[in-house]
């Protein structure tokens, strides 16, 4: 497998510098919708407030997030490593476009918004602020796109490498251990730093590695997520579904009619779990999320 060895500066530190400026986007998108959605001055006013500019923008929030955190967690357990796989390196890569990707579509979808003065007779005093801020996620996104289109070609082989499928753990035809996924960084990023914690702080320390290992453990039990991808999958689906539901009747306030509150929380439930499968069946292999492992082989 080729490798970036940690004395590689210039490689290692564009994986570095496109985390931090897709953060930066990520961030000014975050004060965009937090402005724009959740103040509700300021939401009576905005011209993206209602569908289908709403959606993009709901869709995006709820799934953004995610993606983020999962990059931010590859990219910590590797840049301490002293030997990167240039696979992990594309899938930080990897996950930082689609962050872009989810910056990007409710970006256009508030331009769109304003060049088609939606909602136009109820904009109001706070059209200039949200209009500065929808300028400076574009700028942003625009800048982090550039530094990520020039790190993606730095990580190109010259030879024109094989790019193989995802192997599996239980894959004896390979000659090389599984590629790791999110949950194999997850769990050594947790071990690591609960072993440097323990250092100054033994118990929390000894406590977070716990954690470490009880995340690889859970991985490829009987019972765990990469023998039953799509039952977990439904599973926390369904569980996100019913913490929207729950938010929204929270945050909204629920329906005077208790039939008409379950028919809302029915309704957000189930557009919950159908992000979460959808975003799954769409970036999970993509973004090497869960890889697939059968029961061990018998002797």
């Amino acid at each position: 497998m080729s490798e970036i060895r940690s004395a590689d500066g210039p490689r290692a530190t564009a994986l570095v510098r496109a985390w931090l400026l897709s953060t930066a986007a990520v961030a000014s998108f975050a004060v965009l919708w937090l402005a724009s959605t959740q103040v509700r001055a300021v939401r009576a006013h905005s011209p993206w407030s209602d569908d289908p500019y709403d959606a993009v923008l709901s869709v995006a929030s709820l799934v953004l997030p995610f993606v983020w955190a999962v990059t931010t967690v590859r990219l910590l357990r590797w840049r301490a490593a002293p030997i990167l796989p240039v696979a992990a390196a594309r899938t930080i890569v990897r996950g930082a476009g689609v962050v872009l990707a989810l910056v990007w579509a409710p970006e256009l979808a508030c331009v769109v918004a304003l060049a088609l003065r939606a909602r136009h007779g109820a904009w109001g005093p706070w059209l200039g602020w949200l209009q500065a801020l929808v300028a400076l996620t574009g700028l942003a996104g625009l800048v982090a796109v550039v530094d990520l289109v020039r790190t993606s070609a730095g990580l190109r082989s010259p030879g024109g490498e094989r790019r193989a499928g995802w192997r599996a753990a239980d894959d004896h035809q390979a000659d090389q251990p599984a590629e790791p996924d999110a949950l194999d960084d997850l769990a050594v990023l947790l071990e690591t730093t609960g072993h440097s914690l323990a250092r100054s702080f033994e118990g929390a320390g000894r406590r977070l590695a716990s954690v470490g290992a009880a995340v690889a453990a859970v991985a490829s039990a009987r019972w765990g997520p990469r023998r039953h991808r799509l039952a977990w999958c439904l599973g926390l689906g369904l569980g996100f579904g019913v913490a929207l539901a729950a938010w929204h009747g929270i945050a909204e306030g629920a329906p005077d009619h208790w039939p008409r509150a379950l028919l809302v929380g029915a309704v957000f439930a189930s557009i919950g779990a159908a992000i979460v499968v959808v975003s799954y069946t769409c970036l999970g292999t993509y973004l090497r999320l869960i890889r697939p492992e059968g029961p061990p082989a018998r002797r």
